[in-house]
C-alpha cells in the first residue's frame, strides 16, 4: 500500500500559498541529473525467507573488508579503536540519549557533551567546541555562514586544497546568501598560492573569510601562519578545516597559527567507518565569535547546595529559541559519537595521543620514501605531510587502482575524481593500522604492475 500523506487539493492548494504552479517547479533547483526520471528500478517484493536467501547470495558474492587491504582516506582514514569504546557504548544510557531538553534528567548525556568538548579545545587549542554538527563538511559550511553574519560581508575565499565535497557542501549552504570564491591556483608545493592569496584579499574587501584545509586534501601541510598573516592584514578571521585531527598530535593546532575557527571531521577518533557514518562534524571558535556560533554548548555549573551539574549553556537552534534570532536548525544529536571520542581521547591521553600521532607520521614517511624509489613514481608535490600524501605515477592512476583492487589491494583514492585534469595521481593514506609488511606490499605490488 502507498503511503499518500497529502490529497491532489491540497498539494494544489499549498503550491498556490507559496507561489508556484507544478511540483515540478517546486524542485527546479536540484540538477536534472539528480532526479529521478521514473520509478525506482528495485525487484518485486520478496516474502522474508526468500528475501533472506537472497542477502545470503549477495553477501556470499561480495568479497569480506578483512581480506582487502586499504590504504584509501582522502577525508575518512583507518584507525585502531580499542575494544573498550565498543563495550562502553553498548551502555543503555548513551545508546538511548537523545537532545538534553531536561537537565535535571540529563545530567549523564550533558556531562558527556562537556567531556567531549573539554578534550577537542584541549587538542584544536580554542577556546569553544559545539556538540552536534552532522559531518566535517557541514561543520566547515556553518563555520562560513558564522563568519560572514559576524562581520556583515559576503564573500567566502575557498582555498583550492580545501577537501572538494566541503566545498561542495559549502556552495550549497552559502548560494542564497553569499558567493564562494578560490584563492587561487594550486602551488607547485601543493598547497594555496600565496602570492594569489595576497591578491585576492588586498583587492576584494568584501571578503568577509578565508578557509584553508591542513592538512589539506592533497595531503599537505599549508603555511598556516604566512596565511593567517595575511588574513590579519585584512581583518578578516581564518577558518582552518581538517579531516585528521590526529595531525594536531605533531602539528601546531588551529589555536596556535592564528586561526579563529577550526572545523572537521571526527569520526574516525573512535566511531567506525562502515558503512560511512555516521560522522561528527567538529566546531571550534574564539570567545569573540561565541554568540554567533551554531548548534550548542554543555557547561559545567554548581546548583544551590554547591553540587556539580551540567547544563545547556547556550542553544541558538530555532527550536529552542525565536527563529528570528536562531544561527541554524541543527537538528540532530551527535552525542553518541561525541561519547565514543571522548572515550577514545581518555584511553590515550595526552601523552598516548602524541605518540599515535607520531607512529602515524613516521610509517607514511616510509610508505612515501619506499613508493619514490619505484622507477616511473614520483612525489610531485614538496610540502610536508602527515599520514596522506600524493604520488604521480607514469601510467592512469584509475586503471592501476582498478588493477591493484582485483588483486584485493586498495592502493589509494585516483585524483581524476575530483580533478580530471590529474589522471596521474593518487592520494595514499598511511595509519597506525598499516605494518611494515603492508606498506611492503603496496610498494611491490605497484612496483610490479609497472613493469
Amino acid at each position: 500500500m502507498r503511503y499518500l500523506p497529502h490529497t491532489q487539493s491540497e498539494i494544489d492548494e499549498m503550491l498556490e500559498v507559496i507561489g508556484i504552479s507544478s511540483l515540478d517547479e517546486l524542485f527546479a533547483p536540484i540538477p536534472g541529473h539528480l532526479q529521478l526520471d521514473g520509478p525506482l528500478d528495485l525487484p518485486e517484493p520478496m516474502d522474508e525467507l526468500t528475501l533472506d536467501a537472497h542477502m545470503r547470495e549477495l553477501a556470499d558474492s561480495c568479497r569480506m573488508s578483512g581480506g582487502t587491504l586499504s590504504f584509501l582516506g582522502a577525508g575518512l582514514n583507518e584507525h585502531y579503536l580499542p575494544h573498550a569504546i565498543s563495550q562502553l557504548l553498548l551502555r543503555s544510557e548513551f545508546a538511548t540519549a537523545y537532545t538534553p531538553y531536561q537537565p535535571e534528567i540529563s545530567q549523564g548525556t550533558l556531562q558527556a557533551i562537556f567531556e567531549y568538548q573539554s578534550m577537542m579545545a584541549a587538542i584544536l587549542d580554542l577556546d569553544v567546541v559545539n556538540a552536534s554538527m552532522y559531518d566535517g563538511a557541514h561543520a566547515t559550511a556553518e563555520g562560513l555562514l558564522m563568519a560572514l553574519r559576524a562581520n556583515n560581508r559576503q564573500r567566502a575565499l575557498l582555498a583550492p586544497t580545501l577537501h572538494p565535497e566541503y566545498r561542495q557542501v559549502a556552495a550549497t549552504y552559502l548560494a542564497p546568501s553569499a558567493e564562494l570564491l578560490t584563492a587561487g591556483p594550486i602551488s607547485d608545493q601543493g598547497t594555496v598560492d600565496l602570492a594569489s592569496l595576497r591578491t585576492l584579499l588586498a583587492t576584494d574587501k568584501q571578503i568577509g573569510c578565508v578557509a584553508v584545509g591542513s592538512p589539506n586534501f592533497l595531503g599537505c601541510v599549508e603555511p598556516m601562519a604566512e596565511i593567517h598573516s595575511l588574513c590579519s592584514e585584512a581583518g578578516i578571521p581564518l577558518l582552518q578545516a581538517f579531516t585528521e585531527p590526529l595531525a594536531f598530535g605533531v602539528l601546531k593546532p588551529p589555536g596556535q597559527v592564528g586561526a579563529s575557527i577550526a572545523t572537521g571531521e571526527a569520526m574516525t577518533l573512535g566511531s567506525s567507518l562502515g558503512f560511512g557514518g555516521p560522522s561528527l562534524g567538529v566546531f571550534a571558535i574564539t570567545n569573540q565569535l561565541v554568540r554567533h556560533m551554531p548548534g550548542r554548548l554543555s557547561g559545567q555549573t554548581v546548583d544551590q547546595e554547591g553540587r556539580t551539574g551540567y547544563v545547556l549553556t547556550l542553544s541558538t537552534r530555532e527550536q529552542h529559541i525565536r527563529r528570528e534570532r536562531a544561527t541554524s536548525n541543527i537538528c540532530t544529536n551527535q552525542g553518541l559519537c561525541a561519547t565514543a571520542t571522548a572515550i577514545y581521547f581518555a584511553l590515550l591521553g595526552k601523552e598516548g595521543y602524541r605518540r599515535l600521532a607520531g607512529l602515524n607520521l613516521s610509517r607514511a614517511e616510509f610508505a612515501k620514501r619506499s613508493l619514490a624509489q619505484v622507477s616511473g613514481v614520483i612525489i610531485p608535490f614538496g610540502a610536508p605531510t602527515f599520514n596522506e600524501f600524493t604520488i604521480e605515477l607514469p601510467c592512469e592512476a584509475a586503471q592501476l587502482a582498478e588493477e591493484c583492487a582485483q588483486d584485493g589491494l586498495i592502493i589509494g583514492l585516483p585524483l581524476s575524481r575530483f580533478f580530471p585534469e590529474r589522471t596521474r595521481q593518487l592520494i595514499v593514506a598511511v595509519t597506525e593500522v598499516h605494518t611494515r609488511s603492508a606498506i611492503e606490499r603496496l610498494v611491490a605490488t605497484i612496483a610490479d604492475k609497472l613493469r
